[in-house]
């Protein structure tokens, strides 16, 4: 059984929890980890009458890193994770059940504190850095066990990736999303990259300055995140990272053959921002009872993309999109409710879902799809709250609109321009904030979306001439497909294939472009058009 605990640490109530541990799971603590005495372990009551469990600590060693509150009751093993204060050198802890326990304490328990460091790909280490602490009778007395070899050794190179710049960084990907910069180019192997130079990189559509720690020997670059600190230091692939020009013409060189070459391919396909094998593993432990129609994730389980499921975050159970599997067990996820900037891998443990949902996907996945959970992107809500221009609509349900197509959307007190990326089978629109970029795409309901009326008119085949023809500018230059939209004795627009209205005079436009407009009776007579 598993008894969840919220924490209640000197007066302030502060909610969180962690993934329970074995008892084999905890080792010694090292020289540099710090450690803790508990003592006077205890009940007591809150003000309104609950039971608490309280423990007073006190930090007998200094260290650095978070410390967690971990423990285990007569029944099974207690899911608290609280993290211990890290200002202070003394204090008291104190615990209250998520359940209610009618006025009666928990009897039969052990806590005790741990600190976990993730020190290599699906490998954390955790160690006991506290005495333990006993009510009642909780079973045998948790004790750390030795360290094995092979986590001396994994936890020497932790150390060492952490404090020394020159050695090799744990691989991380960052493919490029976003378009390169005129002024850089993709990191050559034959650039020689000094501890210090000035690089950039990708993440969610934008660049971010990263600066060299030093070069490995396969070529990659050990890199820090400028505005992220030694904590994401990492290594990265010279294909992932830019430079600019004028940096890289006072680099020194290495020789052609030093490190092997990166394909033109693998650039190539960066450039089209394809996503990573697999995103960053993100930890939401859960804090809150799982409703009675709903399981963890089984870890033999198979599941469609799109599959709705669940996740803890801030007490409450939040919708989460399932988007592949991983080769290590975990999910790559969407939250619903914050789109794809937060994409993550989550393990199993911490994603539910529906029971009636499961049992369907595993004994007739034919009869399961969710496709139109991953095409809609993240709904969000911008209601109209200032007047419509004359010149244009909401746009209607019965309209087709085609990727590219302009729009409008009124946010902060103004119409701000959108282009529709995809319709949606519930009728909804998948658009960019044109001026916010794709980290803020969204879907929209079409009653807070405007198009104007001459746009709308030429997508639904009421503009006279309809067809599409081929417009030349008065250089010759220049030349565009296009709807003929309006014309005046002065100007013309002209409905471009992306769904862009263009308005220009008539004497920027080819003389045979000028001709056709003096053959046609589409000029409006309407003044308010």
């Amino acid at each position: 059984m598993s008894v969840q605990f919220k924490i209640v640490p000197v007066g302030m109530l502060l909610v969180s929890c962690a993934c329970c541990l074995a008892d084999d799971d905890l080792i010694t603590a090292p020289k540099d980890a710090p450690s803790y005495k508990l003592s006077n372990f205890r009940t007591e009551k809150d003000s309104f009458g609950n039971s608490l469990l309280a423990v007073d600590f006190q930090r007998t060693t200094k260290g650095s890193g978070a410390v967690f509150v971990k423990g285990k009751s007569a029944r099974g093993r207690l899911s608290i994770g609280a993290t211990v204060p890290t200002l202070t050198d003394t204090g008291t802890i104190r615990l209250k059940s998520f359940f209610p326990d009618r006025g009666q304490a928990q009897q039969d328990i052990e806590l005790y504190f741990v600190q976990s460091h993730y020190v290599a790909e699906g490998k954390t280490l955790n160690m006991m850095v506290s005495n333990p602490v006993r009510l009642g009778n909780p079973g045998p007395t948790t004790k750390p066990r030795p360290w094995t070899a092979h986590e001396e050794a994994v936890y020497e190179q932790y150390l060492r990736n952490k404090h020394d710049d020159s050695a090799q960084k744990p691989l991380k990907r960052y493919t490029v999303s976003a378009d390169l910069p005129g002024n850089a180019e993709f990191v050559p192997n034959t650039a020689k990259l000094t501890k210090g130079t000035k690089l950039q990189a990708c993440f969610q559509s934008k660049w971010y300055p990263i600066t060299t720690l030093s070069e490995n020997d396969d070529g990659s670059v050990n890199v820090r995140w400028d505005d992220w600190g030694a904590e994401y230091d990492c290594s990265m692939l010279r294909s992932e990272l830019i430079i600019e020009k004028s940096v890289l013409s006072s680099l020194g060189k290495h020789p052609a053959g030093r490190f092997p070459a990166v394909p033109a391919a693998a650039v190539a396909k960066n450039m089209k921002g394809a996503a990573p094998t697999a995103k960053p593993r993100k930890d939401y432990p859960v804090t809150i009872s799982v409703p009675g129609d709903s399981q963890f994730i089984p870890g033999e389980a198979s599941l469609p993309s799109g599959t709705p499921l669940q996740a803890c975050y801030a007490g409450k159970w939040n919708p989460i999109t399932h988007l592949s599997h991983n080769a290590d067990g975990t999910l790559t996820v969407r939250w619903d409710q914050y789109g794809p900037s937060f994409d993550c891998s989550m393990v199993r443990d911490q994603l539910i879902i529906k029971k009636d949902l499961l049992k369907r996907i595993q004994t007739d996945p034919s009869s399961v799809s969710f496709q139109d959970n991953v095409a809609k992107k993240q709904a969000k809500d911008y209601p109209v709250s200032i007047a419509v221009p004359s010149h244009s609509q909401l746009v209607p349900k019965e309209a087709k609109l085609k990727a590219g197509t302009r729009l409008e959307a009124c946010w902060s007190g103004k119409w701000n321009p959108i282009t529709t990326l995809s319709e949606n089978s519930d009728g909804t629109l998948n658009v960019r904030w044109d001026d916010f970029g794709p980290s803020y795409d969204c879907s929209m309901v079409r009653d807070q979306l405007i198009i104007r009326k001459s746009v709308l008119r030429a997508l639904m085949g009421s503009s006279t001439p309809s067809e599409v023809r081929t417009w030349t500018d008065a250089t010759g230059k220049f030349k565009v497909k296009a709807k003929l939209v309006n014309r005046t004795k002065t100007h013309v627009s002209l409905l471009t294939e992306t769904g862009k209205e263009v308005t220009l005079p008539l004497t920027k436009l080819s003389q045979a472009d000028q001709d056709f407009l003096a053959g046609s009776t589409s000029e409006s007579n309407n003044p308010f058009e």
